[in-house]
């Protein structure tokens, strides 16, 4: 809560994390600082309870560089979704219409590809709790796979066996 009241204060431009943590939070205490679609995006993810939450990051290599990215990946009504910020429009937010959490992971990695990033590791977080008084840390990494050392059968098996635990967490 403390990083998002300060880069709310700073208000500064943000990057993809800080964007991450931003949308964690409620409503009210955000619309006062930014435009409706923030209120909007925090409102839906702060109480809507049936609204699934976790991180999704990717580390990628492109020119003997490495990149980090985070987005929010969501699980609501057997449909799976992110949001996030990043400097080009196919690698932020995703509506809700993936109907597996493979397929939207594979659009990231096709996107990724296109731009010449070798993605190396994805890592799934487990779900974020909704309480906003909790004094837990995000759970960042309930998976991590490497796709370039997995065969996509196998990668589509372990992504949907991971999306079965997202989507019981609702219940």
């Amino acid at each position: 809560m403390e990083t998002a009241k300060e880069i709310i204060k700073i208000s500064l431009p943000i990057k993809c994390l800080e964007a991450f943590i931003l949308a964690l939070y409620p409503r009210g205490f955000v619309y006062d600082h930014f435009n409706s679609l923030t209120a909007v995006v925090s409102y839906l993810t702060a109480r809507l309870c049936k609204l699934q939450r976790f991180a999704i990051s990717f580390k990628s290599t492109c020119d003997n560089h490495t990149h980090h990215h985070v987005v929010m990946g969501m699980y609501y009504s057997n449909c799976f979704g992110a949001l996030g910020l990043s400097r080009k429009e196919d690698l932020m937010s995703k509506p809700l219409e993936d109907k597996s959490l493979t397929d939207l992971l594979l659009d990231y990695l096709e996107k990724y590809q296109h731009y010449k990033h070798d993605v190396m590791k994805i890592k799934l977080s487990l779900p974020i709790i909704h309480d906003l008084h909790s004094h837990e840390t995000i759970p960042w990494k309930g998976l991590v796979l490497r796709p370039s050392r997995i065969e996509p059968s196998d990668f589509r098996r372990i992504t949907e066996k991971y999306s079965r635990q997202i989507k019981l967490a609702i219940a």
